[in-house]
């Protein structure tokens, strides 16, 4: 957002929100994520079958509301990264499959048993032997250097893609009511062309 703010200033031209339709299903996909896997005051009473169960249903509201959305600019990658991070977790039973190895890198010394949650998270701890999609997993992780640790996947690489086009494109928007001619031509604004 901040980065199609500044294309549209240096542009001298008026930011252009993504017109985007049927927020209402993006709340209902993401408020169940919210409260069984970001918030630990509820998420601990939430067992894995039904993190399980939860997680896919989420993600296929989420992949509606895109639907709903496919001409805004951005909103292809965004579905394809729901569909490869839904692809894996529907492989794996339900959760984010992740290994020993990339949750030791991500949480340090910390210890996980095989099969379980990661720490309450929307993962399961799998080997990568065992995992069907591997890679399609939580396989990558961001530098040492960096004070917060994560894991992330190649559905996750093109959803933040997807919402960075979504923000950037808004930044070269023409206004409305403007024409796209040559400068010196005239055009008629009964039927501008629409950008």
């Amino acid at each position: 957002l901040i980065a199609g703010y500044g294309r549209a200033w240096l542009a001298k031209r008026p930011y252009a929100s993504p017109n985007i339709q049927r927020m209402e299903l993006a709340l209902l996909a993401f408020l169940p994520q919210g409260l069984v896997f970001f918030l630990p005051q509820t998420g601990r009473f939430v067992s894995q079958q039904w993190a399980a169960l939860i997680l896919p249903i989420s993600l296929a509201i989420l992949l509606f509301f895109v639907w709903h959305n496919r001409r805004v600019p951005g909103f292809g990658l965004l579905g394809l990264g729901l569909l490869l991070n839904l692809a894996v977790i529907a492989a794996n039973g339900g959760l984010m499959p992740i290994s020993p190895e990339t949750l030791a890198v991500v949480h340090g010394a910390q210890a996980a048993v095989v099969d379980s949650r990661a720490f309450g998270s929307k993962s399961i701890v799998l080997p990568a032997e065992g995992t069907r999609l591997e890679w399609l997993a939580d396989r990558f992780t961001v530098p040492d250097r960096l004070p917060i640790q994560f894991a992330f996947s190649l559905g996750d690489v093109c959803l933040a893609a997807g919402v960075f086009w979504t923000f950037w494109v808004g930044g070269t928007a023409r206004p409305r009511g403007t024409c796209a001619v040559p400068e010196g031509e005239t055009c008629s604004l009964e039927t501008p062309e629409r950008v």
